[in-house]
């Protein structure tokens, strides 16, 4: 019970003239909390600080009950408090967090960012910011040698450090073996042979002389001779991080740094993994983890993909996985099962947790190998161990030749097999189903030896079954050649799933003497078709890779309901069909230009404007199409309007990155404006304008400070240029029939200090139609 503690407690207790609490010192990567000392505001109820304090005092941190200079995080809900105050007040090194940010660190197993928690403005409790990818922050444990083979981004090893008079280089009386299987010869084994003997360090031929073992792979008996004796043993990866850096560290505190699995991790062979959200060295330090777990890693998504690990929620391809039944995870789950050996399960919410406004990326490359898991593999694994259980199987299995001992079965034999600890015989490793042994012990292995035969079934079935429907209804895409179809057989009742094998069968008869033609194999595994309402054949396509096409709103207006494919699901191409007024539109489907509400308020966003063909055109080939092939065209209105329908377009696409064609202005709306008022006020709003419902009160107008400069500069903008929205101006969009309130708004507004405009809804339905504010005012004003 020595506590071990790392070298800062040193120089603090030189500093201090005093021990230091070990416990904060302690250099245990699990003890995340270790430099953390935690007080409590008053507002705090007793048994969450109870509970807090419990987890970071398990996590090597510790609790001061008094405000002092060690604390480093008070704990509250605003900065109102006594304790807030006082570390205000005495210019204390210390942060104000709320609770979450233990409980989130907790619930991960890792220390994070406390930026989202900090006081006075936490950005977990700002709705609007959920929906924003939050910021990166670098994590401290990755470096520019994070990939699985460093000879793929570099030919030469890192320079060497210059060290100053009396600094001792990391390879200094170090005898350092270099084995075969890096694949290092010539110059690049003389470079650095030559670094290391410029460092005062030696390269050995012999692992029992060497200190440190530089191998690649952890299937070699010069690698179980180190490993078993604790030497130091790394990759090429640990070897060019100790030259850059001149600084000495174990070569289990990073995962690419100790040698690789010959053949993996069991469990990942079949994984195919892509990763969504990390960025620069922590994207490429999980693509070489990837690789070298034995799972095989793809750059873009698509339904074949196993698992997708995200730093956060906020992306397509996580909407996408969801859809697609991917499991969803994030990198710490590919961390630890490497670390360990073996494949973690995903039922853990460790790995399927991410706390809001964090980006997982800053945790990337902290887990270290284990140990214990690393042990277990020595002893399963080491060649020495392999042949010790040969002898012991020869020797259990030879009839005994003294006397005393003359029947296979004697008491000897029992006796002699207690004198090692048990441990899983090796036919029963090696899949030698001849030399396993009957009984219990063999059954269990054979049990075993069938469960993983299996696995691949039972991951796929277990995949399957997570589907809507289930297994067999519907379980399957309509697009998978193995699905069962259950359609009714015209008997009034769904086949049975004998009739459908039977029929399945038949089908594969037919086309046997076809079945070595590329063409006919492409035949049948093409989309199977739904019958719809209107007896249209709609195919379900294969989802899109949606970094190629991303997801997009697409609004449709001035179509009979009867000419959309309904039942079409248009989630399977990324295609979210809205109906809102408010929401931002990508693609619209129109057949002409109209002056719907629909219209008006989609045509801000700018998007592209094109005819049902276009739906239809995918419906057809299975497939997502470009919107941009299939535009609308509008003679007759651009003839009416003498202007080409792009030339909107493109006024909408200025406007929109302006702030929107009513920027700026302040509009009051009557009660019998044309059509509805919730509508005439989305048609503003969505334009980037203030509506208002008037009521006749002078209240509504607020008071405009006077300012002689600006009233002079904008009464000169406006005789420039006719400045429709300056700051003065106050529009009221009526009718004939509210009349009476034309004159309220207008006195109303002169006394605020404003200049009045009363307009007809005609005029706000063609400035928004055409997106344009030069259009002639005469006609459209009330008075």
């Amino acid at each position: 019970m020595i506590p071990v503690v790392t070298p800062r407690w040193i120089d603090h207790a030189i500093d201090k003239k005093k021990a230091p609490n070990p416990r904060t010192y302690c250099p245990d990567p699990q003890h995340y909390f270790h430099d953390v000392v935690v007080a409590f505001a008053d507002e705090i109820p007793l048994g969450d600080r109870d509970a807090i304090i419990g987890g970071i005092q398990a996590m090597g941190g510790q609790y001061s009950e008094p405000i002092t200079k060690l604390v480093t995080h008070i704990v509250a809900l605003t900065l109102d408090s006594r304790q807030c105050r006082v570390m205000q007040e005495k210019n204390l090194d210390a942060i104000a967090v709320l609770p979450h940010w233990f409980d989130h660190c907790l619930r991960l197993g890792r220390r994070i960012v406390e930026e989202p928690y900090r006081l006075p403005e936490p950005s977990i409790l700002i709705e609007q910011n959920m929906s924003i990818p939050p910021r990166v922050y670098r994590s401290t444990a990755l470096d520019e040698l994070n990939t699985m083979d460093p000879l793929e981004r570099m030919l030469e090893p890192p320079a060497a450090p210059q060290l100053e008079e009396k600094e001792e280089s990391v390879f200094k009386n170090k005898r350092i073996m270099l084995h075969q299987d890096l694949d290092v010869q010539g110059h690049l084994e003389q470079t650095l042979s030559q670094i290391i003997s410029d460092g005062g360090g030696a390269v050995v031929d012999n692992v029992d002389e060497a200190e440190w073992l530089i191998c690649h792979l952890r299937n070699t008996p010069e690698y179980f001779k180190a490993a078993r004796a604790g030497k130091d043993t790394g990759n090429l990866n640990w070897l060019y991080f100790l030259i850059s850096r001149n600084k000495y560290q174990c070569p289990m505190r990073r995962l690419l740094h100790y040698p690789y699995p010959e053949n993996g991790i069991e469990g990942f062979r079949n994984a195919k993994i892509t990763i969504s959200n990390y960025t620069g060295e922590a994207r490429v330090f999980l693509d070489s983890l990837v690789k070298a777990a034995g799972g095989s890693f793809t750059k873009n998504m698509t339904p074949d993909n196993t698992h997708l690990i995200t730093a956060h929620m906020a992306s397509e391809k996580c909407m996408a996985a969801k859809d697609w039944n991917i499991e969803l995870v994030n990198h710490l789950w590919l961390e630890e099962s490497y670390a360990k050996g073996k494949l973690q399960a995903l039922s853990n919410s460790r790995y399927s947790f991410f706390p809001p406004r964090t980006n997982m990326t800053e945790l990337v490359g902290q887990t270290p190998i284990d140990r214990v898991s690393l042990k277990i593999e020595l002893d399963q694994n080491d060649p020495a161990n392999a042949s010790e259980d040969e002898s012991d199987a020869r020797s259990s299995s030879m009839p005994a030749v003294n006397g005393d001992n003359g029947t296979p079965n004697g008491r000897a034999a029992a006796s002699g097999s207690s004198r090692r600890p048990a441990r899983t015989p090796l036919a029963a490793r090696l899949g030698n189903a001849e030399l396993i042994t009957p009984g219990s012990r063999g059954a269990k292995d054979r049990a075993i030896s069938k469960l993983h035969g299996m696995a691949t079934d039972i991951a796929a079935y277990e995949k399957e079954r997570k589907r809507v429907g289930g297994v067999v209804y519907g379980g399957r895409r309509l697009n998978d050649p193995e699905r069962v179809n259950v359609e009714s057989n015209g008997r009034g009742r769904k086949r049975s799933i004998d009739e459908a094998d039977e029929q399945q069968q038949d089908e594969l008869a037919e086309d046997a003497p076809e079945e070595s033609s590329p063409a006919t194999k492409k035949h049948r595994r093409a989309p199977k078709s739904k019958r719809t309402s209107n007896e249209t054949d709609v195919l379900l396509a294969p989802k899109p890779d949606p970094d190629e096409f991303p997801m997009i709103n697409v609004l449709i207006t001035g179509y009979k309901q009867e000419l959309i494919p309904s039942k079409f699901v248009w989630s399977d191409f990324n295609i979210n069909i809205v109906d809102s007024l408010s929401t931002k539109v990508d693609v619209l489907v129109v057949d002409r230009v109209l002056r719907t509400p629909k219209f008006l308020t989609s045509i801000v966003h700018a998007p592209v404007v094109v005819t049902i063909d276009w739906m239809l055109a995918m419906v057809a080939q299975h497939q997502r199409l470009s919107p941009e092939s299939f535009m609308v065209e509008d003679p007759d209105w651009e003839d009416t309007q003498n202007q080409k329908f792009s030339d909107v377009l493109a006024r909408a696409k200025r406007n929109r990155d302006n702030g929107g064609l009513l920027k700026g202005s302040r509009m009051y709306c009557t009660t019998n404006v044309r059509g509805k008022s919730d509508v005439i006020r989305a048609i503003i709003e969505a334009n980037g304008g203030e509506a208002i419902q008037w009521n006749g009160t002078k209240a509504q107008i607020p008071q405009r400070e006077e300012n002689a400069e600006e009233d002079q500069e904008e009464e000169d903008q406006e005789e420039e240029d006719d400045a429709l929205f300056g700051p003065r101006d106050l529009y009221l969009i009526s009718e004939e029939a509210d009349k009476p309130q034309w004159k309220k708004f207008i006195k109303h507004a002169k006394g605020q200090g404003y200049k009045p405009h009363v307009m007809k809804t005609e005029w706000l339905l063609t400035i928004a139609s055409l997106q344009d504010l030069n259009v002639p005012r005469e006609d459209h004003m009330c008075l």
